[in-house]
């Protein structure tokens, strides 16, 4: 069976650092993927979107093949080396086959050579409504090029 998958990163990668000044990475897709490497089908969609009209989608004008392995990867990292609380927001939405298809959320902080799941962000089955997520980064503070 094969299933359309919309994943919205419309993404704030934030914390405060030590001088309480906002430390964000931003994106909601409006100015396409120029921050992200797309690896397999990932494209920019209008037809569904919780930003004002784009989200990022891993088959945005089809079905997902089988045996599909695609990633979106942001192509520099963003440094939390002055960071105390880092997280990661972002609101999905996914239509997967469940228990076979999933969509997982890593970190790696060595350029994309070793990859971590965040505990608690990966999804299967479906989601219709573009709920908002939030991940504590704690374990990534103070480190220099972090990559979602």
């Amino acid at each position: 069976m094969k299933n359309q998958a919309g994943v919205s990163l419309s993404l704030l990668l934030a914390s405060v650092c030590a001088q309480g000044a906002v430390y964000p990475f931003s994106d909601n897709f409006e100015s396409g993927l120029g921050a992200w490497q797309a690896g397999g089908q990932w494209g920019v969609t209008a037809l569904t979107a919780y930003s004002p009209s784009h989200a990022a989608c891993d088959s945005p004008a089809a079905f997902y093949a089988n045996n599909q392995d695609a990633s979106l990867t942001l192509a520099s990292g963003v440094s939390l080396a002055a960071a105390t609380r880092p997280a990661l927001a972002f609101q999905r939405r996914h239509a997967l086959e469940t228990g076979w298809d999933f969509v997982r959320v890593e970190l790696s902080t060595d350029a994309g050579q070793s990859w971590a799941q965040l505990p608690g962000a990966a999804y299967t089955g479906s989601e219709p409504a573009w709920p908002r997520e939030q991940v504590d980064l704690a374990a990534f503070a103070g480190q220099g090029a972090v990559r979602v």
